[in-house]
């Protein structure tokens, strides 16, 4: 589950976290007190580390392809299956007797997969999806009004390749300048050079559409909260555990800590001090979420008496 621990381990503290309903703040503070120990989470012995934002988008779209809605959102192609064992899962096809990654991005957007009755519903913004696929959730308005929400689905198995770090690294854009904001401004002012760096992500996302949900679905089948959930990378740290967030909050300029959950992960989410912090749904959420690229650090709170690979927490 992460750091050495098992399920048994987390068994006997969530049946009695199942059995109360805490809202007293000092409740809660007490429950955690006493059920969980804190450990700073280290990579080699450094504590910091990168976190950034995510958000649920907002798009515009069709059930039908039209001469507006003309950018295909697809679902899960049926060959494209998941590798089994070993520490990460992958997305990929069976060939060779093996599981190898399925089209990149490049040839996906070329009609690798078109007029295979793959597409989910059409959208009117080929820039706005990209940034669907790296968020993974999102909300799509059609015509009729009605809102259509959908999720990550699955992903091709090719490497998530950062687009803001390529510009940065080939001095296409300033370090201090670039934010999820600037980025999509100079996409949409080049389109052709939006597609060309687009293509430099091979990573590509299929969806689901998702009913009856109160919000965005992570990746424990359960939906992200906003401000308390965190995606973060599996490898390293157990799903679903508690965690001590103490980093940098964009939006209100000071350093700030409080308890979140690890909800979530991400093909950009690498490393064992690294996390992604969910902002919400909206026009806020965006700005915010855009402009967290923030250092900081964070304790996992494990239950009392579980054993843990004391090579990354102390």
């Amino acid at each position: 589950m992460g750091l050495g621990t098992t399920g048994r381990d987390w068994h006997q503290v969530c049946r009695i976290a199942g059995q109360h309903t805490l809202k007293d703040p000092k409740r809660v503070r007490a429950f955690f007190e006493k059920n969980f120990t804190p450990y700073r989470v280290s990579d080699n012995g450094d504590p910091e580390g990168l976190f950034t934002g995510y958000y649920e988008s907002s798009l515009n779209g069709s059930l039908e392809k039209t001469r507006r809605y003309k950018y295909p959102l697809y679902r899960k192609p049926p060959e494209l299956i998941m590798s089994v064992g070993g520490k990460q899962k992958k997305w990929g096809v069976l060939k060779w007797g093996r599981i190898v990654p399925y089209h990149d991005r490049a040839s996906i957007d070329n009609g690798a997969i078109q007029k295979r009755g793959l597409e989910l519903v059409w959208v009117d913004d080929f820039v706005e999806a990209f940034f669907l696929h790296v968020q993974g959730s999102g909300r799509i308005t059609l015509p009729n009004g009605k809102v259509m929400r959908v999720s990550y689905a699955a992903s091709n198995g090719h490497p998530f390749r950062s687009i803001g770090k390529y510009l940065m690294e080939n001095n296409i854009m300033d370090v201090k300048n670039i934010s999820m904001q600037s980025i999509r401004a100079w996409m949409k002012r080049d389109p052709k050079k939006a597609l060309w760096l687009m293509h430099k992500n091979p990573s590509y996302v299929f969806f689901r559409e998702i009913k009856g949900a109160i919000g965005p679905i992570g990746c424990m089948g359960v939906p992200v909260v906003p401000g308390r959930s965190m995606a973060i990378d599996k490898r390293w740290l157990p799903m679903g555990a508690p965690i001590w967030f103490d980093g940098f909050h964009p939006h209100n300029h000071i350093n700030e800590r409080r308890l979140m959950v690890a909800q979530d992960t991400g093909g950009a989410i690498r490393g064992v001090v690294r996390g992604d912090f969910f902002w919400g749904f909206g026009k806020s959420a965006m700005e915010r979420a855009g402009k967290m690229r923030s250092k900081g650090q964070y304790y996992v709170l494990i239950p009392k008496g579980a054993w843990i690979d004391r090579r990354y927490c102390r």
